[in-house]
């Protein structure tokens, strides 16, 4: 006893570090529990002991360091740097993913991966415990973070969603995070193994620390070289599948698909392209058509409506009564439909860029936030197109306008103001963190009404429907599932339904001749129980059930005389084209080819294709419409490296 307190005497700066470490333990494990007791996730006596165990030890290991010869150190320091990362991966990997489709060909590179940042990390610091640490807990972070990704979005985490932290952090608020006992005792146990990295870790001179940093240095980054580059992946099959993204993720694991969405998510040339080849499609496709501006030229508002649906979509689902009687009652004077959106459960901006661009996401990289991976300079879009018609134009998005940054974007997408929460002149009402879709409507009027003699575009991306669906609202149920969430979402796109059909009544008065524009961006992610519940019964293909899950509405409703059509089921970029030709306006050369090409194939989406004859794809390279795919995606990349002041986009 003696030896110890003197042994502590003598290592007052280590007992003081030792002791920090512990509270902080505690803390995290009372930040746990405070989620534990919000949401309700299971920890057994087990894990208990588990985390006091490994708080005591790590404390002790942290307090008491002996000196170990130095050849001894540094075995000890590889093998922990190199351990840690087979246990992080075999520990993490089964709380995301079910592991029924899971590649165990995979299980090299996924630890090869975590291997190479642990390395990494330990060239710079010399030092197992800070590598173990600081690489342990940010692969722990980037586990944790897809566990969330998956539950909210129903797609995994990739890279490029960094892009859109701040937007996620902004309605990270509305979301429950249930975690796990499991999650808790990895982390204790991550802490322990950083505890032991400093433990044996020793002193280095310089000449030992150069060594130690250059073979760890060219251990971790000759690894991600070779992950990286060529198609060293591809050719051990390993890829991202666009169409279905978790897919991917649970068949090759997080590491892995995370490594192969960065290697793709570049915008690349297309096979064989060159802008030669691309001006003669578009000499191709030059319009005949009429490029005189009528006269009479009807305001246009387009409504972008937050996760709005129509759950008839999904088959199955019974409710105490319809969600959206008033929209799917709408006949006179309407052209109706279905989209089928490249995106489900979030990434909103994706579906503002291929309605406003006319491109689609089919033909970019999994992953991709178009407004903040693709756009830097001025577009030809929708907007800029009635713009040069004499149109006023306006964006309306009652929400953070820095979320997405599209305080940024609007502006070169051609919009002339963006009314937003900070700068809006209407009485703003909330529903817990977002503004209700009848203020967004009051909004709309609000612009036409100042609008004077020129007609007015607005295109308004509401926030109302925006999940998460916790705020325990049961005005309508799904009686074939057991689900609040669901309840809670059913509930709001009957608020919506009621709110648009106020609209339409107050247009319906307003002299000016109106299209009025309204389609959902994606359908809500309302978790595997519900979807598991409503189609217990039933036999769909796994395919079938995924296309299901990306059909959204849309009408175009005048307050004039039009031609009622139903045009059946097409992707977003075409509803530019769609619009114009419903309100007789002029299109560019590039509209009139995508009017025209929708005749052949009415969806072209990230979801993948529909032909004219209602055939669903997902290969690119399908033979039949291989040479109409070619040309689309020239265009495309052609328009967006730069090429889009051609008169053929105008």
């Amino acid at each position: 006893m003696k030896l110890i307190v003197e042994y502590l005497k003598n290592n007052k700066k280590r007992l003081i570090l030792a002791l920090i470490w512990a509270v902080m333990l505690v803390a995290v494990f009372a930040f746990f529990y405070i989620m534990k007791a919000k949401n309700e996730f299971y920890v057994s006596l087990t894990d208990k002991l588990i985390v006091a165990g490994c708080t005591a030890l790590s404390t002790l290991l942290l307090i008491f360091r002996p000196k170990l010869p130095r050849w001894l150190s540094c075995i000890f320091e590889v093998l922990c740097v190199i351990l840690v990362p087979v246990y992080l991966f075999h520990a993490l990997e089964p709380v995301i993913n079910p592991m029924e489709s899971y590649v165990s060909a995979a299980t090299f590179f996924n630890i090869l991966i975590l291997e190479a940042l642990f390395a990494v990390i330990y060239a710079l610091t010399a030092n197992a415990g800070v590598a173990v640490g600081l690489g342990g807990f940010i692969t722990y972070a980037l586990y944790l973070t897809d566990y969330f990704t998956i539950a909210f979005r129903g797609t995994p985490f990739v890279l490029s969603d960094i892009r859109s932290a701040k937007t996620a952090a902004g309605v990270m608020g509305n979301y429950r995070f249930v975690l796990s006992g499991k999650m808790m005792v990895i982390f204790y146990v991550l802490a322990l193994f950083t505890a032991l990295g400093f433990f044996v870790s020793g002193t280095k001179k310089l000449k030992a620390r150069l060594i130690t940093a250059g073979v760890a240095l060219s251990v971790g980054a000759g690894i991600f070289i070779f992950l990286l580059s060529g198609n060293n992946l591809s050719k051990r099959g390993f890829y991202t599948t666009p169409f279905v993204p978790i897919g991917s993720a649970y068949s090759f694991g997080f590491p892995l698909n995370t490594i192969c969405s960065l290697k793709e998510s570049l915008l690349k040339a297309p096979e064989g392209y060159s802008a030669s080849k691309a001006e003669m499609i578009m000499k191709k496709y030059e319009s005949a058509g009429s490029k005189e501006v009528p006269s009479t030229r009807p305001n246009i508002i387009v409504v972008m409506n937050e996760s709005f649906t129509d759950f008839d979509y999904l088959e199955t689902v019974e409710t105490t009564e319809p969600t959206i009687p008033k929209f799917k009652a709408l006949k006179e004077n309407c052209v109706k439909g279905t989209l089928v959106s490249s995106i489900y459960g979030g990434n909103t901006p994706n579906s503002e860029f291929e309605f406003l661009t006319g491109c689609t996401l089919a033909f970019l990289p999994p992953g991709i936030v178009t407004f903040q991976q693709l756009i830097d300079s001025p577009l030809p879009t929708f907007t800029t197109h009635l713009k040069d018609m004499g149109y006023g134009a306006s964006a309306i998005h009652l929400y953070n306008p820095e979320y997405f940054s599209r305080n940024r974007i609007y502006p070169l997408l051609g919009f002339d103001e963006f009314i937003n929460i900070n700068n809006a002149t209407v009485d703003l009402e909330w529903f817990h963190d977002y503004v209700w879709d009848r203020c967004s409507f009051d909004a709309i009027e609000q612009v036409t009404e100042k609008s004077g003699s020129d007609p007015v575009f607005s295109f308004c991306v509401t926030i109302q429907n925006h999940g998460g669906y916790w705020q325990g609202l049961h005005d309508i149920m799904v009686t074939n599932a057991v689900s609040d969430y669901a309840d809670d979402y059913a509930s709001l796109l009957k608020i919506t339904d009621d709110a648009f059909a106020d609209m339409l009544e107050y247009y319906s008065r307003v002299e000016e001749p109106t299209l009025i524009i309204m389609y959902g961006d994606h359908q809500p992610n309302l978790f595997d129980d519900f979807y598991n519940a409503i189609w217990s019964a039933s036999d769909y293909t796994d395919e079938e059930k995924y296309l299901m899950k990306q059909k959204v509405p849309f009408v175009i409703w005048a307050n004039y005389d039009i031609e009622e059509k139903d045009l059946g089921t097409m992707s977003i970029n075409y509803l530019g084209p769609t619009i114009l030709e419903t309100a007789g306006l002029p299109m560019s050369d590039y509209f009139y080819y995508l009017n025209d090409l929708k005749k052949t194939l009415p969806v072209i989406s990230a979801a993948g294709f529909i032909d004219k004859d209602g055939n669903y794809f997902t290969e690119t390279d399908n033979e039949e419409y291989l040479e109409l795919l070619k040309e689309y995606k020239y265009l495309q990349y052609y328009y967006l490296k730069g090429n889009s002041k051609d008169p053929f986009f105008k």
